[in-house]
């Protein structure tokens, strides 16, 4: 992936939630509309992921929006250890164990995943 977290807009598409530190250009609160010339807004979550994956360093050109302002940024996939905030977790931890960490409705790997009851 390209160093992003989105999670479900209000009226379709992804909502960029939060972007990693090498992912510049890029800030929360911007809609994602297009990536490489496909139009996301209503594409299924699976697709999305597919378009944005690829090996490290691969470049996809991405068009946000931001209130009425749309810019093209061409925006490399990174490595999840690489991308991921402090702590960094495992290659053997669990997705469920960080689901604490993550804003509520952030969509992993097509599931939503919620805080756990304490």
């Amino acid at each position: 992936m390209v160093g992003i977290m989105l999670e479900p807009a209000a009226r379709g598409g992804y909502d960029v939630a939060a972007v990693a530190a090498g992912a510049s250009g890029i800030e929360p609160g911007e809609r994602l509309l297009e990536v490489d010339g496909h139009d996301v807004t209503r594409m299924p979550f699976s697709r999305v992921v597919g378009l944005l994956g690829g090996a490290v360093g691969t470049m996809h050109a991405l068009v946000l929006e931001r209130g009425d302002a749309r810019t093209t940024v061409d925006a490399n996939v990174q490595s999840i250890f690489q991308a991921m905030p402090s702590p960094v977790i495992s290659p053997m931890a669990s997705i469920w164990s960080v689901s604490d960490e993550l804003p509520e409705g952030i969509i992993v790997f097509g599931a939503a995943l919620q805080p756990a009851a304490r």
